[in-house]
């Protein structure tokens, strides 16, 4: 079989370690994938890598390029070190599972549970009903933290959840980005900025445009056709009861600045 590993770090392993920890926890799930598929005599083809970040986030590159190489017929086995690691939530655990075995993909988890597991059509039909049943109530959710001015999506950089599960500004993180709007505002080349503040390039853009800052929760909605593959996103946004980090008039004054000078991500 070709085969081909997909490894990434756990929330828990990146709470906890530190940088060296963190790249031999790596390291150590590449030497364990690849001995697998050696020692079953499967043929390598590559690991996909997606190192620090979370299982929530359906946008991890190397998650998406491992899919669209999946619809390329590049590889039929994909040997993991748990079911985890390719997600946390569970309705998209079952749609990747049915879509691996709508492409005659097999799965391996090195921890047990998934070795050789054949979806029987009536498992495929109950696995397709809770997926349905899951996007319904998780619909019915998300209406009514709307109606309620309240956040249903994984809290921003710069916040946290309470014990009520609304979002609460972590100061030390909110200093970082009031810092991020001041020095841009000052015309500090973002590169300088990501040195001061020690933030990636990517965080700086995310953080530049998020109107979560001045009071909004923003959420994108992803559409997506039969086969599996996004061919819309939607923006659902709306004012939320979370304690705003910037004022409206410094994020607005920011956006044009950063539209005049080019800089701006569209």
């Amino acid at each position: 079989m070709h085969a081909i590993g997909y490894i990434r770090l756990s929330d828990e392993d990146r709470n906890k370690k530190d940088k060296t920890e963190l790249e031999t926890s790596l390291i150590n799930q590449r030497k364990d994938v690849e001995g697998y598929i050696k020692n079953n005599q499967h043929e390598f083809i590559e690991i996909y890598d997606d190192k620090y970040l979370t299982g929530d986030d359906p946008d991890r590159p190397e998650l998406k390029r491992m899919i669209d190489d999946m619809y390329s017929k590049k590889f039929d086995l994909i040997v993991i070190k748990n079911l985890s690691r390719l997600t946390r939530n569970p309705y998209m655990q079952k749609e990747l599972l049915m879509e691996f075995q709508l492409n005659n993909i097999q799965v391996v988890s090195l921890e047990g549970g998934l070795e050789n597991e054949v979806i029987s059509e009536t498992t495929a039909f109950v696995n397709h009903l809770l997926i349905v049943l899951g996007r319904m109530n998780a619909r019915k959710l998300h209406e009514r933290k709307q109606s309620e001015n309240l956040p249903y999506i994984t809290a921003p950089f710069g916040y946290k959840f309470d014990d009520k599960k609304e979002w609460v500004v972590d100061k030390k993180k909110a200093d970082i980005i009031k810092k991020i709007f001041e020095l841009t505002l000052q015309g500090v080349s973002y590169l300088q900025i990501l040195k001061e503040t020690k933030i990636s390039k990517s965080l700086y853009y995310k953080i530049i445009k998020n109107k979560s800052y001045i009071g909004f929760i923003v959420h994108k909605k992803y559409i997506k056709n039969p086969i599996g593959r996004i061919i819309k996103i939607n923006k659902v946004e709306y004012l939320g009861r979370h304690e705003a980090i910037i004022q409206k008039e410094i994020f607005d004054r920011t956006q044009e600045f950063l539209k005049n000078k080019k800089l701006y991500k569209k």
